[in-house]
């Protein structure tokens, strides 16, 4: 249903569904246990953390918002 918010079960679920398929998969294609995430589009909280953490990933990467930018120095 489009009106209303996702439980905080929901998330929970989600989270943990989106981080496990992330580490299947990346242990799939380098033949050893990831330790290291990247934030998709650099959004992330405590929450999120905790549950990346449960899910076995030590360490944790953000971006910065918004475009790249060249410089010339």
């Amino acid at each position: 249903n489009e009106d209303r918010f996702e439980t905080d079960t929901e998330r929970e679920n989600r989270l943990f569904a989106n981080f496990n398929k992330s580490m299947e998969l990346l242990q799939q294609h380098t033949c050893k246990k990831p330790q290291h995430f990247c934030w998709p589009w650099g959004e992330y909280d405590k929450f999120a953390i905790n549950i990346g953490k449960k899910t076995g990933f030590k360490y944790f990467y953000t971006t910065n918002k918004g475009t790249i930018q060249q410089s010339f120095n």
